[in-house]
């Protein structure tokens, strides 16, 4: 049960920092703030419709897609951050 407590704080962590690399990600391959959000909603997996998942699907489908909408959310506030010129 130790190890299972590990992975999950482990995997806990990565998650609350991936969002973060996507938006660094986003940021580096395009040069506005619009075109990273599309660049991320296009990267971010979709749900297949598979309710049978299995436990590794779901996390993908799940998890990974709530840290694309994550960063997809950052990237928003970088921009509604910006001084109108």
């Amino acid at each position: 049960m130790n190890d299972f407590k590990n992975w999950l704080d482990t995997t806990e962590t990565a998650i609350s920092v991936w969002p973060d690399e996507l938006v660094a990600a986003a940021l580096k391959e395009n040069k506005t703030y619009a075109s990273a959000k599309r660049w991320l909603e296009k990267q971010k997996p979709s749900l297949d419709g598979n309710f049978t998942a299995s436990p590794s699907e779901a996390f993908r489908q799940n998890v990974v897609k709530a840290m694309f909408e994550q960063a997809i959310k950052n990237v928003t506030q970088l921009a509604m951050g910006q001084e109108v010129s």
